[in-house]
């Protein structure tokens, strides 16, 4: 019987672990290239027809950035460490109404503390904004989704991560956010801002950025969120982080860019998601360790064998047998 992490061998990890300086910051400047080329088709392309089409996209193309903001919390986006902080922040943390130094403390917390009531950050978080697992009934479950679709959940989710940080800086954890990183939110903004009245394209980006933004990414992160973790605080990684088999369409909307393999990542952080495929290749070598994440793994969403629905929302009864 191995531990959480021996199946992984030290050339192993330092083969998958190797940062690519391009990759990451490619596909971001790719992302926003296709969320304008989306908000062109959706208006001026269309007459307006495909503008809920693209709002959809969108959305997912959005949360692929909250994604990248998460590699951004791990140093995985760029070797050169403050390099990887610029970009995560320019191009997903302040676009997103966040800041990476926010997000990352919160995040690597819990890492560190992954399903404890009290020290695990998410869970009080999640809490306040309907996040929780347990049993609920169909009938509170599509409440929490229209809570979800009106906006109500995003502001008191950025302010919950913003407390914590708040939070960390008090206790002397972490340092005070610095002038430059309050200046990035003019140097980012500013521009937009300008453009987008000078252009008479307000409403544009009203529609294409914020809408997706505050109505249908709280939903896709929380459902996110809902198929990371079992909800349980045992000594083992295997019995409170999922893995998932997804179709692509799933993939895209709720776990971009290989996210879907939360075991891997939390049993092995230091690996970036473009590694990510061939190092879970690898580890599933190994019989034992093959077994163990199956148990801990879901097959779908609301279909499907073992799904998040079933299993965390409605019966938490996952890693059973039956």
């Amino acid at each position: 019987m191995f531990k959480d992490r021996s199946v992984a061998s030290n050339e192993l990890l330092k083969k998958y672990s190797e940062l690519s300086p391009w990759k990451s910051p490619l596909l971001c400047v790719v992302i926003y290239i296709f969320c304008i080329g989306l908000a062109w088709l959706g208006s001026a392309g269309s007459g307006w027809f495909f503008a809920p089409f693209s709002v959809l996209i969108i959305a997912g193309l959005q949360n692929h950035l909250s994604i990248l903001l998460h590699e951004g919390a791990h140093f995985l986006i760029h070797p050169d460490r403050k390099t990887n902080d610029l970009v995560s922040d320019v191009f997903c943390a302040i676009p997103l109404l966040s800041l990476l130094r926010d997000y990352r403390v919160f995040h690597l917390d819990h890492h560190k503390n992954t399903g404890d009531p009290i020290l695990d950050p998410e869970r009080p978080l999640y809490k306040k904004v309907n996040y929780h697992y347990g049993t609920d009934s169909t009938k509170e479950l599509i409440v929490l989704l229209l809570k979800d679709l009106s906006g109500l959940t995003t502001i008191p989710f950025l302010l919950g991560v913003k407390s914590y940080s708040l939070k960390m800086q008090k206790e002397g954890k972490i340092g005070p956010t610095t002038a430059k990183e309050k200046l990035l939110h003019v140097y980012i903004w500013g521009p937009v801002i300008f453009l987008a009245v000078y252009y008479q394209l307000w409403l544009h980006f009203l529609i294409f950025w914020f809408i997706p933004l505050f109505v249908i990414m709280p939903f896709l992160l929380k459902v996110h969120a809902y198929g990371e973790h079992t909800g349980r605080h045992p000594e083992s990684e295997f019995e409170k982080t999922l893995t998932h088999h997804f179709d692509p369409i799933t993939n895209f909307f709720y776990y971009p860019i290989k996210s879907g393999y939360h075991m891997d990542h939390h049993l092995f952080p230091r690996i970036p998601w473009y590694n990510m495929e061939g190092f879970r290749k690898e580890l599933m070598k190994n019989e034992e360790y093959r077994k163990r994440i199956e148990i801990w793994s879901v097959d779908g969403i609301f279909f499907g064998r073992r799904t998040i629905l079933k299993e965390i929302l409605q019966n938490d009864k996952i890693g059973s047998d039956d």
